[in-house]
């Protein structure tokens, strides 16, 4: 088993405008690929992350569900906003604190 983790930091004061484009994107992901996502935000310790994390059965099960996510005119959608808003200063997320983990069940 494969869990995928993304975190971003969100900008200050924009909680609430990450959570709801995070919830938005979970949606359209779990829509598109079938794959449930979870949305968590950090409550202790470095605070103002958020995170959005799925369980796949291998690295080739996320392959296939991000191909079939971003060839769908759902997730070119998102893309284009997401983009849209960290090129115009107007996302509620900190540009470049993009991360992604990969961990496997021991």
């Amino acid at each position: 088993m494969i869990q995928y983790r993304r975190t971003f930091q969100i900008s200050p004061g924009r909680q609430s405008d990450a959570i709801d484009f995070g919830r938005e994107f979970t949606s359209a992901y779990q829509q598109v690929t079938g794959v449930h996502v979870r949305l968590t935000v950090v409550t202790t310790g470095s605070l103002g992350r958020i995170c959005h994390s799925a369980d796949y059965d291998s690295m080739s099960a996320w392959e296939a569900a991000e191909t079939r996510m971003w060839a769908n005119p759902k997730g070119v959608e998102v893309t284009r906003r997401f983009r849209l808003h960290q090129g115009d200063g107007t996302s509620p997320f900190v540009p470049g604190t993009m991360h992604d983990e990969f961990w496997l069940d021991a």
